[in-house]
């Protein structure tokens, strides 16, 4: 693949590269059998099948210095569109660490291509207090917020492509997901179904992310404050501020 300056990608067919202002990055592979226990079929998908692709620490050349001093890194994750029973391909999920008591570190996304479907949920272990669903069309940007685990499902008719930026200063959390077997819902062709072997105390709900970058560079230059709350996530006093819920659309769990 290639991705110019504007984060436009072409040669999206070729996955076991990626190109950047002249620089090459290979991927990390997520096969079938890394994840094939967060679903809630089975299914006779190889165990070998790429999932997906995350290309790591992408380097933007004339803020090389900035990434590296203010512990930041950009990813992007290429989504293959297969089908594991009636659920779209999803990631392994993950919660990250506090950055401050009370905070844990938040992260930004953009979908470059397709179509990403996002669960959000805030949980204690299996204690489930919210679940947030957000779908993101191609451009589009979410905030995800502090103390939120994540999943994304691509909803896409082929790959989906997203860009993250996110603190360098942790490692993900994936415990949770693995011992409970994803996220708190499955997201399938019927509806949303729930894990059982979560406690859900509350309804899912489904939002439209509003949080959006005009262009990165300039808000990189200006050091804004949703830049700034990758590390200090308190600069940033109320991300629900980031999302508007789409009452009209609901959501029934099925048993």
């Amino acid at each position: 693949m290639i991705l110019n300056k504007d984060f436009i990608l072409t040669d999206i067919e070729n996955v076991n590269e990626l190109i950047f202002e002249d620089n090459k990055y290979l991927p990390n592979k997520r096969l079938f059998k890394d994840v094939k226990f967060l679903y809630l079929e089975t299914s006779n998908i190889d165990d070998n099948t790429v999932m997906y692709y995350m290309f790591r620490n992408i380097i933007i050349p004339q803020f090389k210095d900035f990434f590296e001093n203010r512990q930041l890194r950009i990813d992007l994750t290429v989504m293959e569109n297969i089908k594991v029973g009636k659920e779209g391909n999803k990631t392994h999920g993950h919660h990250h660490p506090e950055a401050a008591p009370g905070r844990t570190f938040p992260e930004i996304y953009r979908v470059l291509e397709g179509k990403v479907c996002f669960i959000l949920q805030k949980n204690e272990l299996d204690k489930v207090e919210d679940i947030m669903i957000v779908e993101l069309q191609k451009d589009e940007w979410i905030m995800i917020p502090p103390n939120y685990g994540h999943v994304m499902i691509n909803l896409n008719e082929d790959r989906s492509v997203t860009l993250n930026i996110v603190s360098s200063r942790f490692i993900p959390i994936y415990e949770i997901y693995k011992t409970l077997k994803g996220a708190a819902v499955y997201l399938t062709d019927d509806g949303l179904i729930s894990n059982n072997n979560y406690k859900l105390a509350c309804i899912p709900k489904f939002y439209r992310s509003v949080f959006k970058i005009e262009n990165l560079y300039d808000s990189l230059r200006r050091e804004e404050i949703f830049i700034k709350s990758l590390n200090r996530p308190y600069l940033i006093k109320d991300y629900s501020v980031y999302f508007e819920e789409i009452k009209e659309k609901k959501f029934q769990l099925l048993s």
